[in-house]
C-alpha cells in the first residue's frame, strides 16, 4: 500500500492536528509513516501544509511532488 496525502489550509483550521491523527492511525496499523509540515507565518491565519506518506515498505523521502498526491485536502478560510 502506498498513499501520499497533502493537507493545506491556514493556521487555526486543525491541519497539523489532522495530520498527527492520520499519522498515528497509520502507525497503529503497522504502516511506515513520513510526515513533513510547513508553517507559513507560524500564527493563526498563516499558511500551513502537511505532507504524509503512508507505505507498507521503506519510505525514502517525506516530500510529495506537486499534483501527484493520492489524497489532497485544501481548506478554505
Amino acid at each position: 500500500m502506498r498513499n501520499d496525502i497533502v493537507l493545506a489550509g491556514v493556521g487555526g483550521q486543525g491541519i497539523l492536528t489532522i495530520a498527527a491523527i492520520v499519522g498515528r492511525a497509520a502507525v497503529s496499523r503497522g504502516l511506515n509513516v513520513k510526515q513533513s509540515e510547513v508553517h507559513g507565518m507560524a500564527q493563526r491565519g498563516g499558511s500551513v501544509s502537511a505532507h504524509l506518506r503512508l507505505y507498507d515498505q521503506a519510505i525514502l523521502s517525506d516530500l510529495i511532488a506537486p499534483l501527484v498526491p493520492d489524497i489532497a485536502r485544501y481548506c478554505k478560510c
